[in-house]
């Protein structure tokens, strides 16, 4: 109440409510409302993005600048763990009397960022199974190419002799040669 005054913050109370009411109509004009009050909040404060140090906030964004894509999974994350620190707060009387909130109020709050929570969940869900992730290609292991390091089937010119491992060097040289010899040697019957 000390920043924004009693009377602001019912009223961003109630406009908040009807963002949550069933009614359509309620639900314009409160995002109406919000949005108006937002374009007053910015042109009350020209140039609120550039007065700060650090314009990306913690950690500064990526290295051009630019804000990170939205990820609904990290947004649905940082919604359940401010929900949890909601709960873990519910008893504390001081922080209720800053708000201005009674335990009622309180409550509903919680109540209502529980539902808002569970409808992100549901939503994230939903877009998963319309959209799914490929996986990796299964593999028929039964086909007799080689599979590479990476999961990929490679035909025989994938093939090479390779490198001795250390100490081993003499050994390889030596089947290789023998090798040589009698595939020469079959070779001439």
């Amino acid at each position: 109440d000390e920043k924004v005054g009693k009377e602001n913050r019912e009223k961003l109370q109630k406009a908040m409510n009807d963002m949550q009411s069933g009614d359509p109509q309620k639900r314009a004009e409160a995002q109406k409302q919000m949005e108006d009050w937002k374009k007053q909040a910015e042109a009350g404060n020209p140039g609120r993005k550039n007065d700060r140090p650090n314009p990306g906030g913690f950690g500064g964004g990526n290295p051009g600048g630019d804000p990170l894509k939205d990820n609904p999974a990290d947004r649905l994350k940082t919604a359940e763990l401010q929900l949890k620190t909601f709960k873990e707060n519910r008893d504390n009387k001081a922080l209720r009397e800053k708000l201005g909130y009674t335990q009622e109020e309180y409550d509903r709050f919680v109540k209502g960022y529980e539902e808002l929570v569970e409808a992100d969940r549901k939503r994230i869900e939903v877009a998963a199974k319309a959209n799914p992730q490929p996986g990796p290609k299964a593999l028929n292991l039964n086909s007799g190419e080689k599979v590479g390091a990476r999961g990929t089937v490679a035909g025989p010119q994938g093939a090479s002799a390779g490198t001795a491992p250390p100490g081993y060097a003499d050994a390889s040289r030596k089947f290789a040669e023998e090798a040589a010899k009698k595939k020469s040697a079959g070779g001439n019957q």
